[in-house]
């Protein structure tokens, strides 16, 4: 069995180098936009993992939110979809289906998958589902250094890349450099927005833009402007960030209206 890289318990993201890590901190707890475990470094690796599993959600017919049980990390929310001519796993778990058995729909879904995230803090166990499953991990060329050098069928991009019809990346910056966002066509032909915590979905149904969301570290009046304008049409009438929560309405006007409020309060 191929030996793979260790979770980090605190963050719940790979090694990003050998699957056996010299004692000391994982690189992205040890970042002011994360934070180091008050209580040490843990790393769990594959074998130590039956203890956890995955509950899948149905969203719609070929949409899936998926989180672990227990949790793994910050315990954010990853999503398995249909993209047209194959499914795309946005924001890969810290753990795979590897202990259990999911449905059938879930299952042919995986063996035709892509992986990519919205940047490093959701990278999770990217190398484990590309192995798990034969898939190919899409990083963005920003963050790249962020990403686990194991990973053989790695595709690297820039700005916005269409994936399929249904499905589209956009980088806009912010919290990461590569930090993107997923356009997506559902089945009944509307379009929903995975915005991850690019902008993070708030309790008054609007966005929040932060360079770090556990320190409290507001993003500054021109990279939310950059971001802005990076932001394309998209028409979408939903959207979810990566803790499962989601708005409803016009998402492009929600966005703008977001980032005005955000730039108002800031000195």
């Amino acid at each position: 069995m191929e030996k793979l890289s260790p979770i980090c318990r605190n963050c719940g993201v790979e090694n990003r180098g050998a699957p056996d890590p010299e004692p000391g901190s994982c690189e992205i707890c040890n970042d002011d936009r994360q934070y180091l475990d008050p209580n040490g470094q843990k790393w769990i690796y594959r074998e130590a993992l039956t203890d956890f599993t995955i509950q899948a959600t149905e969203l719609e017919p070929d949409a899936y939110a998926l989180k672990t049980e227990p949790v793994i990390g910050i315990g954010h929310t990853s999503y398995l979809l249909n993209v047209g001519d194959g499914w795309l796993l946005w924001d890969p778990l810290p753990i795979t289906f590897r202990n259990q058995t999911p449905t059938p729909r879930i299952q042919q879904g995986l063996h035709n998958v892509s992986i990519a995230a919205s940047h490093p803090h959701m990278f999770g166990a990217q190398s484990h589902w590309a192995v798990e499953y034969n898939g190919t991990v899409l990083v963005n060329e920003l963050d790249l250094k962020w990403s686990n050098e194991a990973i053989s069928r790695k595709v690297v991009w820039r700005k916005e890349v269409d994936l399929s019809p249904r499905a589209k990346l956009v980088e806009l910056g912010g919290h990461f450099p590569g930090s993107s966002i997923l356009v997506w066509k559902n089945s009944s032909g509307g379009t929903w927005l995975f915005s991850s915590d690019t902008a993070q979905v708030r309790p008054n149904g609007h966005f929040a833009f932060m360079w770090s969301y556990p320190n409290l570290l507001p993003l500054g009046r021109t990279e939310v402007d950059r971001m802005v304008d990076r932001f394309p049409p998209t028409n979408a009438s939903k959207a979810f960030d990566n803790f499962g929560r989601s708005v409803t309405g016009d998402i492009d006007n929600i966005f703008r209206l977001s980032a005005q409020n955000h730039n108002s309060h800031l000195v």
